[in-house]
């Protein structure tokens, strides 16, 4: 699509939002600054998620709804609305969050207004499931800094959830990213690709909601499940996160067309990550040797066996 007939385009991907669906409509609907278009694709919901969908498109002209017919996962649901939007301005929503109504207002003009700026967004609250504020986010990130290498080691390095990526980023930057991966983390690459491409700016005030209740996707076991909610082909797949995160940023590292400076200080941020991480890196390790070895038929049969026997031996001992 041509770009330029909204200011800014919202993506917002779903499988069975049912439950928050509505409160985050409502909260986009209510934005204060009114030239843009909400993308929404939904990834063949089984719930009520169409139906709410196709009453707020048929009231509101802004709202385009697409719908797979199957799950295809949050990595295609995601980079589909990235595919169809038509503003020089991204951001993408969430069907659990919300927004203040001055959010588009107040964090449109810092990366509009400066040419140097590739991603804006505001300060977060956390609320629960019933909408209630548990507390303010303040993370030790300094994003702002003018050093693409100090963003980047913030972004890579620092615990943080990530939450940047539901900021405004410029479409065609966002679209030159790796944008979203069907890998878990694939998020904090992007940021921080985005990170070494320009200058990041948060809003002091507060216009973010973000929402923590158990049917998120973050409290799905990352070596299971949430592989899966990226890509449901890959369910049941043996992989290491921590490791996988590590050569993604190394692969950066060898990007021949940046600096030869920027790529030395790439290495050396994700060697810092590596070391940082190295307990997670050896527990990657550990349970994907655990895992590999149950697939195997004869080891799994001499698992059980053995663990069946040491159940013998103690109730033999109890005696």
């Amino acid at each position: 699509m041509s770009e330029g007939s909204v200011k800014i385009s919202l993506g917002l991907p779903v499988y069975n939002g049912e439950n928050y669906l509505v409160n985050s409509l409502d909260s986009i609907l209510a934005q204060t600054f009114e030239d843009f278009e909400l993308i929404i694709s939904d990834n063949g919901s089984t719930d009520r998620t169409e139906d709410i969908c196709r009453e707020y498109a048929s009231n509101d002209t802004r709202i385009k709804y697409f719908r797979f017919s199957t799950n295809r996962g949050a990595t295609e649901n995601f980079n589909s609305t990235v595919d169809r939007a038509r503003g020089p301005f991204f951001k993408w929503c969430s069907h659990d969050d919300e927004l203040h109504p001055r959010y588009l207002e107040e964090c449109l003009p810092l990366i509009e207004n400066h040419s140097n700026v590739v991603l804006s967004h505001s300060r977060t609250m956390i609320i629960d499931s019933a909408g209630v504020i548990l507390h303010k986010e303040n993370y030790p990130l300094n994003v702002c800094h003018d050093d693409p290498l100090k963003r980047f080691d913030d972004i890579c390095v620092e615990g943080h959830d990530c939450i940047l990526v539901f900021g405004i980023y410029r479409t065609e930057v966002l679209r030159k990213s790796p944008m979203i991966k069907d890998y878990v983390g694939s998020d904090r690459v992007l940021l921080g690709h985005i990170a070494l491409l320009g200058e990041i700016v948060e809003s002091p005030k507060y216009l973010f909601r973000r929402r923590h209740h158990i049917e998120t996707s973050t409290f799905i076991d990352q070596r299971q499940g949430r592989l899966a909610w990226f890509n449901p082909d890959l369910a049941g797949k043996l992989y290491m996160p921590n490791w996988r995160l590590f050569f993604e940023f190394e692969k950066l590292a060898f990007d021949p067309g940046r600096p030869l400076g920027q790529r030395v200080g790439i290495f050396i941020v994700a060697l810092k990550y590596g070391v940082r991480r190295r307990k997670y890196l050896v527990v990657d390790v550990s349970q994907y040797t655990r895992l590999l070895l149950r697939k195997s038929k004869y080891v799994s049969w001499l698992y059980y066996h053995l663990k069946g026997l040491k159940g013998l031996k103690g109730l033999k001992g109890s005696r």
